[in-house]
């Protein structure tokens, strides 16, 4: 497994399809989803993804990345 140090961009890549790194960011999502990588992030990471997506999608979307995210670190992917 390895072990990277993720920012807040790849993650709201990840979570808007029209956003032009979503495929790469999804990739990587994947490898993290199924355990092949383990991502690092800072504190405050959970905090911005919720604001940029609840700025660009909605207040829902932006709930469910944060439970999203939650999961992941509860489990230990992230």
């Amino acid at each position: 497994m390895s072990d990277i140090v993720v920012d807040t961009n790849v993650f709201i890549s990840s979570l808007i399809e029209k956003d032009p790194f979503h495929m790469d960011a999804m990739d990587f999502m994947g490898r993290v989803e199924t355990g092949r990588c383990r991502a690092h992030i800072s504190r405050i990471v959970v905090v911005e993804i919720a604001g940029a997506i609840s700025r660009r999608i909605d207040d829902e979307s932006a709930r469910e990345a944060t439970e999203v995210m939650a999961g992941w670190i509860t489990v230990g992917k992230v």
